[in-house]
C-alpha cells in the first residue's frame, strides 16, 4: 500500500507526495461510497510537477462496484494522465 487517506490524511497534495516517484506500475483504487468502487492501472511511475501527460497504452480504467467494467485505451491520442 503506497497511500491510504486513513494513514496519510486526505488531500491531493498528500496523495501526490505519497505516490510521486514510486518506481513501479501501480493500481489506484477509489472507494466512492455509494457511488461505487473504481480505479486505474498505471503502467509507469507517477511523476511530480511535470507539465503535460504521462503514461502509455497499457494503462486502463476499471470499475468494480456497482458493475465490473474495463475501459482500455482507444488509441485516439497519447493523452493519458495530466
Amino acid at each position: 500500500l503506497i497511500y491510504s487517506n486513513v494513514q496519510e490524511g486526505r488531500g491531493m497534495s498528500r496523495f501526490v507526495h505519497a505516490v510521486a516517484g514510486y518506481p513501479a506500475a501501480s493500481f489506484l483504487i477509489i472507494d466512492a461510497g455509494e457511488a461505487g468502487i473504481f480505479g486505474a492501472y498505471l503502467s509507469v511511475p507517477w511523476k511530480l510537477h511535470e507539465r503535460g501527460y504521462f503514461g502509455d497504452s497499457r494503462m486502463f480504467l476499471f470499475s468494480l462496484i456497482p458493475e465490473v467494467g474495463l475501459f482500455k485505451d482507444m488509441a485516439m491520442s497519447n493523452h493519458w494522465i495530466q
